[in-house]
């Protein structure tokens, strides 16, 4: 048995919390968007997946993250995120945009889904 296990939701409070602009709930089964039945937890920077073992704590998680206000999304919604921060990306390197610039849109655009 790992000693280190972590079995407490608030030690993975930065997914709802600092980590919040990263993370949402992703829907792999059926399009409920009030629910977190089906819901994955994914990273909409790095495009992973959290794999959490334990049922309970998973859950306990996603329901921090909801009650938080994390979005909960679908399939076909993250693509269309995926394609807004690759265009604004594009568009603001190519109009000469510091990097600093670039954080500080991305940010925003977190802020509205």
């Amino acid at each position: 048995m790992c000693e280190n296990r972590v079995t407490n939701s608030s030690q993975w409070a930065y997914l709802w919390t600092e980590e919040r602009d990263r993370w949402v709930l992703l829907k792999v089964k059926g399009d409920d968007l009030t629910s977190t039945t089906d819901c994955v937890i994914y990273d909409i920077v790095d495009n992973v997946m959290k794999v959490i073992e334990d049922d309970d704590l998973g859950f306990a998680i996603k329901q921090e993250m909801q009650n938080a206000g994390s979005p909960i999304m679908l399939k076909s919604q993250l693509k269309s995120t995926e394609n807004r921060y690759e265009k604004l990306i594009d568009e603001m390197q190519a109009a000469g945009c510091t990097i600093e610039e670039i954080n500080t849109a991305l940010k925003r655009l977190s802020d509205r889904l």
